[in-house]
């Protein structure tokens, strides 16, 4: 503590807290992020064959387009967040695999 008072860094706690602050909230937007991706990791199709014309379709698709619509949503207000900035590249590349 001696040293903190002896470099009068206690002048820069309103920059240190803004640091910090910034800091947290993209933390906050990268652990979003990675449950998002997470929750796609064990996601299963359901592929039924159509009429016997050798065609498929998806089946059960419910639960899908509700995750899907949720994360829409979720990278939607990410975006628009100045805090994103680290992670927009992440954020597209995820999308696009």
């Amino acid at each position: 503590m001696a040293k903190v008072l002896n470099l009068n860094l206690w002048k820069f706690v309103p920059q240190f807290e803004t640091i910090s602050d910034g800091a947290s909230k993209e933390n906050n937007l990268d652990k979003r992020l990675n449950t998002m991706v997470e929750e796609w990791k064990d996601l299963n199709f359901t592929i039924l064959d159509y009429k016997d014309s050798g065609t498929y379709i998806l089946s059960g698709i419910d639960d899908v387009q509700l995750l899907l619509d949720d994360h829409i949503l979720k990278t939607a207000t990410m975006k628009s967040s100045p805090y994103v900035k680290p992670f927009e590249n992440k954020c597209l590349m995820q999308w696009i695999r």
